[in-house]
């Protein structure tokens, strides 16, 4: 009898456990539900106040003064910066168009920048958007710094930056493809590179007709990998050209010359 009763109260005991344990998880889910709704209510909020901020960018350049050459070149920097950092960065180039930030972001740069602005052999919105995508997807955390603007000649404006980035698996394998034997040392580490862009502006329009970028990413790999020979193999490789273009190798392009 005393034996039955202990059985008893045993499996009273686990199902009382069991109950209390499943409480708890479903208050913890509930607290986790909650905690992930805020965050997401929190994001619309950051990213309405960001549409905000633009449509105001938008009207204040579209105004009834034509912007400063100045205010243009921070203008298009404020934009890349702001598109590295966008929740919609990893869409394909159609979904990022269909969000409201983006439309307004466009009309933005439509007032600063000729349709067929060139970077390199590069022209247009469309191809600049997805090479700023495309850093957003294959380094981490990119993020870019002005420092200075300063006028070089006439119509010819210089941006002088930092431009900070952290090597991914996704970089070790889409951009520094020769990278095998260094994996270890680069994965994770986080450059941080000097970078110039000028501004070349059309005489008639006052518009942006090209952008020359120029990245130095020399000295922060030199710092992790400790041989210069090693450096220039690696960037002579590496799908990336001297201009920052991403998807094309300066092999490649200077076999093409």
């Amino acid at each position: 009898m005393e034996r039955i009763k202990a059985a008893r109260l045993a499996r009273r005991r686990e199902q009382l456990r069991v109950c209390q344990a499943r409480f708890r998880k479903k208050q913890r889910d509930l607290k986790l539900q909650k905690q992930q709704h805020q965050k997401k209510e929190l994001q619309q909020l950051r990213n309405t106040i960001q549409c905000l901020k633009l449509e105001r960018q938008s009207l204040k350049l579209r105004g009834k003064f034509k912007p400063s050459p100045f205010n243009v070149v921070s203008e298009v920097l404020h934009f890349i910066d702001t598109t590295l950092h966008s929740p919609w960065r990893v869409a394909n180039p159609e979904v990022m168009k269909s969000h409201t930030d983006t439309r307004r972001s466009l009309a933005l740069l439509q007032t600063v920048l000729t349709p067929d602005v060139a970077m390199g052999e590069l022209r247009g919105f469309d191809v600049l958007m997805e090479q700023l995508q495309r850093y957003s997807q294959f380094f981490g955390e990119p993020q870019i710094q002005l420092d200075r603007i300063e006028t070089l000649t006439p119509g010819v404006l210089r941006a002088t930056t930092t431009l900070s980035l952290t090597i991914t698996e996704t970089t070790l394998h889409l951009v520094l493809r020769q990278a095998e034997k260094a994996r270890l040392r680069l994965l994770n580490e986080r450059l941080r590179c000097s970078c110039s862009i000028n501004f070349l502006f059309d005489g008639e329009t006052g518009r942006v007709e090209r952008l020359e970028p120029c990245i130095d990413f020399i000295p922060p790999l030199l710092r992790i990998l400790k041989d210069m020979g090693g450096v220039t193999n690696l960037l002579e490789n590496a799908l990336l050209t001297p201009e920052g273009v991403l998807g094309e190798s300066a092999s490649n392009r200077k076999s093409a010359e």
